[in-house]
């Protein structure tokens, strides 16, 4: 474990220098076990924020302060994980400072939401839409059933099993969640 935290730390630190990414934001980058280093690129942010890619479709996000130090969101949420496949978001994931899962207290302590498009055709059809509007548009859609999300918390527990709208999925795809 050790040496797979110590491996991790040493790429992401020789990214950072490549990068301009502070070294002192990264470090604790190394311990969220569900992140993979491969093929990490850099992807335009604001506000503070960082959003790192990597070869496997998934994308971190974090903010940091003008020292390099990462910077909390809401309930000490440090990091978001978006895991992608296909071209469709499959889950977000939020992490303490430590690179363990944390959830929202707001939300019963969710730390994962699972997504899976049951009807891609129709999700396709909306998504054109909202594109065109630049996702300003409110679909009430949950009852077609076209994406199902599962929510969980730090220990994986099952927590709410529901339908969302395909808007609401347009804004987590494009990552305009924050916690």
């Amino acid at each position: 474990m050790k040496t797979r935290y110590l491996t991790i730390l040493a790429t992401l630190i020789g990214f950072a220098l490549k990068a301009q990414v502070p070294a002192t934001a990264l470090s604790s980058v190394a311990r969220i076990q569900q992140w993979d280093t491969a093929g990490l690129k850099v992807l335009p942010a604001g506000n503070g924020e960082t959003e790192l890619e990597n070869g496997h479709g998934q994308v971190l996000r974090f903010r940091t302060d003008s020292s390099g130090k990462v910077v909390p969101y809401h309930c000490g949420i440090a990091y978001q994980l978006f895991n992608y496949e296909k071209g469709y978001l499959k889950s977000v994931s939020t992490f303490g400072l430590g690179g363990g899962l944390l959830g929202e207290p707001e939300s019963e302590g969710e730390a994962t939401m699972e997504l899976s498009v049951k009807k891609e055709t129709l999700l396709k059809t909306q998504f054109a839409r909202l594109d065109a509007q630049d996702g300003n548009l409110e679909f009430k859609d949950e009852a077609q059933q076209i994406v199902l999300a599962r929510l969980y918390d730090e220990e994986h527990k099952l927590l709410k099993e529901m339908y969302i709208s395909s808007a609401y999925y347009w804004q987590l795809q494009h990552r305009l969640y924050r916690p």
